[in-house]
């Protein structure tokens, strides 16, 4: 059972006082007490601090892609000039 740390009111559930209005406070392990808007204020700025150290990911420009599709065609034609350069010595 969770007691309201204000007004001693017994909450049956949630995180807020009906009698007095307050926020439940949280024990965390190190024993402060902390109250839901502290913690997520502090989740709301450790995502902050996260997105501040993310890279966008890099763009792959029209060059780039060009460059892959010739590479692939050229592979491809190998493959398949092998292929006929095989069943011709072959029989």
């Amino acid at each position: 059972m969770m007691y309201c740390q204000e007004c001693g009111t017994e909450i049956k559930e949630g995180n807020f006082c009906k009698k007095c209005n307050k926020d439940i406070k949280l024990k965390t392990p190190n024993n402060k007490i902390n109250s839901n808007k502290e913690i997520k204020n502090k989740l709301a700025s450790r995502r902050k601090e996260v997105n501040k150290n993310l890279k966008p990911a890099p763009k792959i420009t029209r060059k780039e892609i060009i460059i892959a599709v010739v590479c692939l065609l050229v592979l491809v034609g190998i493959v398949v000039l092998g292929g006929a350069f095989f069943q011709i010595f072959k029989g």
